[in-house]
């Protein structure tokens, strides 16, 4: 039974280049166990992510979610 409301965070995503880590298997691992997850790729480096990260957290936050 898939769980719903889940958010997974990739964080680091600007080390990918420089390991052996393909985001996008990692993202088909992940929705294996649950297809309804949100994925929202983050780099602490650059910030590339943080906007629709904090946004996620804020609508889940409201009330009556």
């Amino acid at each position: 039974m898939p769980l719903t409301g889940w958010q997974q965070e990739v964080n680091q995503v600007d080390l990918a280049p420089y390991l052996d880590i393909s985001l996008e298997q990692i993202a088909d691992n992940v929705r294996q166990m649950n297809p309804q997850v949100t994925i929202i790729p983050v780099s602490a480096k650059t910030g590339e992510g943080l906007d629709l990260w904090f946004n996620w957290v804020r609508s889940r936050s409201s009330p009556g979610h």
